[in-house]
């Protein structure tokens, strides 16, 4: 074997080493990390206090998400005279 071919296998070996070990920077559990969360009632109160709209004792937040975003040229799975579309859904709601 030359010198290019075994830093090329060394390499290979050492890539396929890194690949199979965890990622250091994810979460290995479902449960969020306690540093990172705020208890429920700090949470309103953060909400409260940077509502966009006052109305009195009342305070909105408007809130907008979209998701299941997409498109296709093909509506209809047909060969001859494609279609194209644009698909969207969203969930609006003052909080």
């Amino acid at each position: 074997m030359t010198r290019a071919s075994h830093r090329s296998l060394l390499l290979g070996v050492v890539v396929g080493f890194l690949a199979g070990l965890p990622a250091l920077g994810q979460i290995s559990s479902e449960e969020p990390p306690a540093g990172r969360t705020l208890p429920v009632t700090e949470q309103v109160e953060q909400e409260m206090a940077t509502a966009r709209f006052r109305l009195g004792p009342i305070r909105l937040l408007p809130f907008l998400k979209l998701h299941d975003i997409g498109g296709t040229n093909n509506v209809l799975a047909t060969s001859e005279g494609t279609i194209d579309d644009v698909t969207a859904c969203d969930f609006s709601t003052p909080r």
